[in-house]
């Protein structure tokens, strides 16, 4: 008796077909799996291709080397090599269960697939915490400017009283000004008369 079930939508053969004790090798096939395949090698291409862009843009321009932009350049870099890794060995996995790269291979890809995701995150993490810093010193610098606008409210109010002080005083300090001029006018009149 043959050692095969029944599943829908795929086919069962060995992974390696000379060797019987090898794993059994499971090719989906079928119009959605298709369709999924297609869709999620798209999803690789435009992270790969979106991502470079990013690294384009704030490598180039002077203007966009800030410390939050170089968080974003940092997770662009880690979603770049998970585009370019992760997202190809998952999907040739979910097309077709064998592994034919070798033990090596297969544990190390496992390794760099955890560190890439866990890069990924972390930089994600770290950019909320920027952010939320960033709001922080935002919100602490908006309440001095609150107070401000309210203190003119109250110095409104008291700058007609302030002002009715001081008039007298500005009439009092005009009037010896106003003496101050006529006093050479009048000198000029007469020290001409004294020559003669």
């Amino acid at each position: 008796m043959e050692d095969t079930d029944y599943q829908p939508n795929s086919t069962a053969q060995y992974c390696f077909p000379g060797n019987s004790e090898s794993c059994r090798r499971v090719v989906r096939t079928g119009p959605g799996n298709l369709l999924l395949y297609v869709f999620l090698s798209c999803v690789s291409v435009c992270t790969v291709v979106l991502n470079l862009l990013v690294i384009i843009s704030i490598s180039h321009f002077k203007q966009l080397h800030t410390p939050t932009n170089l968080l974003v350049l940092s997770l662009s870099v880690a979603d770049l090599l998970v585009g370019l890794v992760v997202m190809p060995v998952k999907t040739m996995q979910l097309f077709d269960s064998c592994w034919y790269f070798g033990k090596l291979v297969c544990s190390i890809s496992e390794i760099v697939i955890g560190i890439l995701v866990l890069a990924s995150l972390y930089n994600l993490v770290f950019i909320a915490i920027d952010r939320t810093q960033f709001s922080a010193l935002a919100m602490e610098q908006e309440r001095p400017r609150e107070q401000e606008q309210k203190r003119p409210r109250k110095q409104e109010q008291e700058r007609p009283r302030k002002q009715e002080q001081e008039r007298p005083r500005k009439q009092e300090q005009e009037r010896p000004r106003k003496q101050e001029q006529e006093w050479p006018r009048e000198q000029e009149q007469e020290w001409p008369r004294e020559q003669e």
